[in-house]
């Protein structure tokens, strides 16, 4: 299943160029791919629309002030992948990580670098990146409502993820779906930065081009 959907990527990413400064997440990598999953059979459901991740569920810290950020109606995964009705991935993508800090946060209006909800097995919360929290906390949420027959309200869902402290997979993706962030351009140092998060949750990095 992860293999699967990690070929159907890679086969739409490789062969692409990007410029320094383009910006082809939404306008091509998205469509690209929701096209190589309808055309192998499989329904790319863009931006969510079957509420995986249901609205007013919260998924990501401030990095600003370490707050829990309030969700003001839905955020949605780019790419939810299903075998008819099978969930088989979830794709997130980016033109670029140049929001990712080491150590701090980046000084922008609306920067996408955030904090985990949940903890590492240290008690510190995970350096990581908006989209990547969206499918953190769409696979978190979604397992529980397998496990339990509910789907949590949003304060017992954060609750549940502020429990969390560990760096196993199964305890921040207990279904252990496979999860893509597909970003065009890739600095070199960002996937160290995002590398403890990402084996987390059993989750990998795909890009175009890495500068």
């Amino acid at each position: 299943m992860r293999e699967r959907v990690r070929r159907i990527i890679k086969e739409v990413i490789d062969p692409i160029h990007v410029s320094r400064g383009e910006k082809i997440g939404r306008s091509v990598l998205q469509p690209k791919l929701a096209e190589a999953f309808e055309n192998r059979g499989l329904r790319a459901d863009l931006e969510d629309g079957k509420q995986m991740l249901q609205s007013g569920m919260r998924v990501w810290r401030s990095r600003d002030n370490s707050k829990t950020v309030e969700t003001v109606g839905r955020r949605r995964i780019d790419i939810v992948v299903y075998d008819q009705s099978q969930l088989l991935a979830l794709v997130e993508i980016e033109s670029d990580l140049d929001d990712l800090v080491k150590g701090g946060t980046k000084k922008r209006s609306g920067h996408y670098d955030v904090y985990s909800i949940a903890r590492d097995g240290s008690g510190a919360w995970f350096d990581s990146y908006k989209s990547l929290e969206r499918m953190a906390a769409a696979a978190f949420y979604w397992a529980n409502h397998k496990n339990t027959g509910h789907y949590p309200a949003p304060d017992e869902g954060e609750d549940a993820l502020r429990r969390i402290k560990s760096y196993e997979v199964g305890e921040h993706n207990p279904a252990r779906i496979p999860l893509f962030l597909v970003t065009g351009l890739c600095r070199s140092g960002d996937p160290s930065i995002l590398k403890p998060r990402l084996d987390s949750l059993g989750a990998e990095l795909l890009f175009v081009s890495m500068y």
